[in-house]
């Protein structure tokens, strides 16, 4: 199964300014001396490439604390958002699912859909070989269309070396093919949330639909 995690993640110093914005529908949960973190309906439908989609009270707490969203669709993509003040600081999506599927594209364009997609089955390294290019123009467009600017991490107490290691990782000659560049990782251990994998709105639901004792 791949991974799906989406999670609002607050300082653990301010988890008691966050317990005033739950209820059933908004959950806190601890995860480790850094951070804990926030779970809500919308948190699934959040769309980075235009920044919308969020849980109104992730925006209400906001007012109060900064907020990181952070997405790992296993795959498919990664991403996350930095909000304060209600507003939108800085965002990053990279869609590993496209990037990976530019070569079965260009077969396609080239034979047809049903013909290309065959043509891409028996031959798929020559249109991975084609792909290349449009590829490393793609990674080129992310980097443009997003504003990750990790100087505002800074909000979340990291340090300034901190601040440098993540500059690097989000920069544009440094994100690779993620099967090559295990981007997850590096980017969670970066941000001190190891092990932060399967966490999401729906996997909590389904725990409790199993456990109503859940917590």
């Amino acid at each position: 199964m791949s991974e799906l995690t989406h999670v609002n993640l607050i300082l653990s110093k301010d988890e008691k300014i966050a317990r005033d914005y739950c209820d059933s529908n908004t959950r806190l949960f601890a995860f480790n001396s850094k951070w804990c973190y926030i779970l809500t309906e919308s948190d699934a439908g959040v769309d980075l490439t235009i920044g919308k989609g969020f849980a109104e009270k992730v925006f209400s707490l906001s007012e109060k604390i900064p907020v990181l969203y952070f997405t790992h669709a296993e795959d498919h993509g990664l991403g996350y958002a930095i909000i304060y003040n209600s507003e939108l600081k800085s965002s990053f999506y990279i869609d590993w699912g496209y990037y990976t599927e530019i070569s079965m594209i260009i077969a396609m364009e080239l034979y047809g859909e049903s013909v290309g997609f065959d043509k891409w089955i028996e031959d798929r390294r020559r249109f991975d070989d084609l792909a290349v290019d449009r590829q490393n123009k793609y990674l080129e467009q992310v980097f443009l269309n997003n504003n990750a600017n990790p100087e505002n991490f800074k909000l979340f107490d990291f340090s300034d070396e901190d601040i440098f290691k993540l500059t690097e990782i989000f920069a544009p000659n440094t994100v690779k093919n993620p099967y090559r560049y295990p981007l997850a990782k590096v980017v969670k251990d970066a941000l001190a949330i190891e092990g932060l994998d399967f966490i999401s709105w729906r996997y909590i639901k389904s725990d409790e639909a199993k456990n109503p004792k859940h917590p």
